[in-house]
């Protein structure tokens, strides 16, 4: 309770739930463990370079609404950027290199979501968040899925969804599309994997972006801000006061405006 309470540790991973949604059961895998932030379910050996999309750049400035097309430019880059990454990587160890090349594992995720919000005039958390939320994700997920079936069509499928006969590969494609995770995906998607293959066996992660996000100047992965002005220790030891620059530029186009009155859209973790 102490640990949960001030720092957040230990989580909770219900390994049985990440076995019935994974896609790794079509070859014949289970999840053992997660990396160290826990938002990837791991195979044995397995490793998955990560990445995420700036979704405080993805707003239409005027009408104050998602891009979706820009988002989806944006996620058809980076799957093919990734999965460029798989070969690009040293490995230190071969089995690492082995796992990773044979089910080409990606982690796609995104940063900002809570400035989109506030672009959007969105409070976080809000039945009309959440509609937004769901057209956004379900964007990125079909969009993904999408460009790995196209990047099958190029280069093939990952190696461990080609069996040794044309029979085989459409048993593990069956079975791939099975997963608790593929049912809930479009028909489209689905049947495009039963006729051309995928060339990732996964595609989708949501990390937290702790690092990156600051850097960027933007919220943390799909979180609230923390608070719109903190104190956040760094690598070196030392403490960063940090101001979110969203405020900054919601002050620069307000200028009756102050930082301790926002609109009600501006909201933090610790107001909710």
């Amino acid at each position: 309770t102490y640990c949960a309470a001030y720092s957040a540790e230990p989580g909770i991973f219900f390994i049985d739930n990440a076995n019935e949604m994974t896609n790794a059961t079509a070859y014949g895998q289970k999840v053992v463990a997660t990396n160290p932030c826990g938002e990837q379910p791991l195979t044995p050996y397995a490793v998955c370079n990560l990445a995420a999309i700036n979704l405080a750049n993805m707003f239409d400035k005027h009408r104050k609404t998602i891009d979706l097309q820009k988002v989806a430019e944006v996620v058809r880059t980076s799957v093919r950027f990734q999965d460029n990454v798989i070969d690009a990587t040293p490995y230190f160890f071969d089995k690492n290199e082995q796992q990773a090349k044979g089910e080409r594992r990606i982690g796609l995720g995104v940063m900002g979501l809570a400035d989109l919000l506030i672009h959007c005039e969105k409070t976080y958390g809000s039945k009309e968040s959440a509609i937004l939320i769901d057209q956004l994700f379900e964007t990125i997920a079909v969009t993904a899925y999408q460009t790995s079936i196209e990047l099958a069509k190029e280069k093939g499928s990952f190696p461990y969804l080609i069996g040794q006969t044309k029979e085989e590969t459409q048993q593990l494609r069956q079975r791939f599309i099975e997963s608790g995770y593929m049912k809930k995906m479009p028909e489209n998607i689905r049947q495009g994997i039963l006729t051309y293959g995928i060339r990732n066996s996964h595609l989708l992660t949501i990390a937290p972006t702790g690092s990156t996000g600051t850097m960027t100047g933007v919220s943390t992965g799909l979180e609230p801000y923390f608070s719109f002005s903190y104190f956040r220790s760094g690598r070196l030891g030392k403490f960063i006061e940090v101001h979110a620059k969203i405020v900054d530029e919601y002050l620069a186009d307000h200028p009756e405006a102050t930082a301790s009155h926002l609109p009600e859209y501006f909201v933090s973790a610790m107001e909710l």
